[in-house]
């Protein structure tokens, strides 16, 4: 019985990281704002936290699509109250993500360089393409080849919005 709990919690918890990748890739939104969270079933001091449940790699992928995702939502929200909320969910998966960068700083550090060039971005720092800058060399450093074009396109999109159309 423990055990097929478990396995329900683990499939549970790959579903909500396949989700937030689906949601941020394809700009497929519905649905993933009213949920609970990845982060939130995760975190130790959690009430929701699933019990026994060993962290999975996929389930960190999941946190750090689940920051990209509420980000780039506050960053397309026009309410303020809404963008605050949005952000204070990205904010976490940042800080989560933050944890362990400095455990696997090649793992990791691409994936909170990108994270905080996509809330430097919704907070109109000027740090922003210095961020992503990072994220590409650092993904490019440690052979995340997929995360290296992610990057690559979050920047170019960043700059063609801002009207930077000569690189």
């Amino acid at each position: 019985e423990n055990h097929s709990k478990r396995q329900k919690d683990d499939f549970s918890l790959a579903f909500c990281a396949h989700n937030y990748m689906r949601a941020f890739l394809f700009h497929s939104f519905d649905g993933v704002v009213e949920s609970e969270g990845l982060i939130a079933r995760l975190e130790p001091q959690s009430s929701v936290r699933v019990e026994r449940t060993p962290l999975r790699p996929l389930f960190l992928i999941g946190v750090f699509y689940e920051g990209l995702l509420f980000f780039h939502l506050a960053r397309l929200q026009q309410h303020q109250d809404q963008q605050q909320h949005l952000l204070s969910r990205g904010n976490r998966a940042l800080e989560f993500i933050k944890f362990y960068s400095n455990l696997n700083p090649s793992t990791f550090e691409n994936k909170y360089l990108l994270l905080e060039a996509s809330r430097a971005e919704v907070l109109g720092s000027d740090q922003t393409e210095l961020y992503y800058q990072k994220a590409i060399k650092s993904a490019h450093d440690n052979k995340f080849q997929h995360e290296e074009a992610l990057a690559s396109e979050m920047v170019g999109r960043y700059l063609f919005n801002n009207g930077d159309l000569d690189r």
